[in-house]
């Protein structure tokens, strides 16, 4: 599992089995511990412009990540299982497997698994 041994050419290649899960807690005053897989590790290589992380994030029943604001970047949901609350700028939804959310530049949002 090290990164630089990844690359290859320009390309960057991870394989699942080297990524490593982080547990994270109240994340953004969020409630509960979440656990992330980094998809890729964007501060070890030149990540495109205004992308600050892309992972996959599991948020156990009565977990979640806090109302926050977006401030130089966006964020990008993608639903795999389950469903989930989401705050889009003070508007709730449900999402399910397959939705995705966009929260752009400036935008406010959370996330939250109510079981």
């Amino acid at each position: 599992g090290d990164w630089s041994s990844d690359v290859c050419s320009s390309d960057l290649i991870i394989y699942a089995k080297d990524r490593k899960p982080v547990l994270e807690k109240n994340v953004l005053g969020g409630q509960g511990t979440e656990t992330e897989w980094a998809v890729f590790d964007y501060k070890a290589v030149d990540a495109p412009k205004n992308c600050s992380l892309f992972m996959e994030v599991e948020y156990p029943p009565g977990t979640g990540t806090g109302y926050h604001q977006h401030h130089g970047a966006g964020e990008i949901y993608y639903i795999l299982s389950g469903k989930g609350r989401y705050n889009d700028n003070g508007t709730e939804v449900i999402l399910g497997p397959g939705d995705s959310a966009v929260s752009y530049d400036g935008q406010s949002h959370c996330m939250t698994n109510d079981g």
